[in-house]
């Protein structure tokens, strides 16, 4: 992986606030918190190695969110929950596996309210 997910998510959030000034606030805290989640999605997309996965950041301010999303074919944990993902999410506001419209795995997780609405 060329960039890691904390580069990409930099520079997105970067653009955002230049675009969105004096309309929406970056909470800096749940920022810190999605930093801290970027090398969780990184590592987990290290190991699945496989052609054609994808990971992005999503940082719609509009949602209110921040989220890592990988797209995967499978995912296996072997150990369960005493998996180390399972151990590092816990940071996480949020997690959610569901099938994309595209038949991949999509693999979801980050914090709430990363965007606040300027008054």
């Amino acid at each position: 992986m060329s960039n890691s997910q904390e580069e990409l998510l930099r520079i997105q959030i970067a653009r955002c606030k230049e675009r969105l000034e004096g309309e929406y606030m970056l909470n800096k805290k749940a920022y810190q918190k999605l930093i801290s989640l970027c090398g969780l999605g990184d590592a987990l997309f290290d190991k699945l190695d496989a052609d054609g996965d994808e990971i992005y950041s999503d940082v719609n301010p509009e949602a209110h969110h921040g989220a890592i999303v990988i797209y995967a074919d499978e995912l296996v944990f072997h150990n369960g929950r005493s998996h180390e993902f399972f151990t590092s999410i816990k940071d996480a506001d949020f997690l959610s596996f569901s099938k994309a419209k595209n038949g991949k795995l999509q693999i979801r997780f980050g914090v709430n309210d990363l965007w606040k609405k300027v008054d």
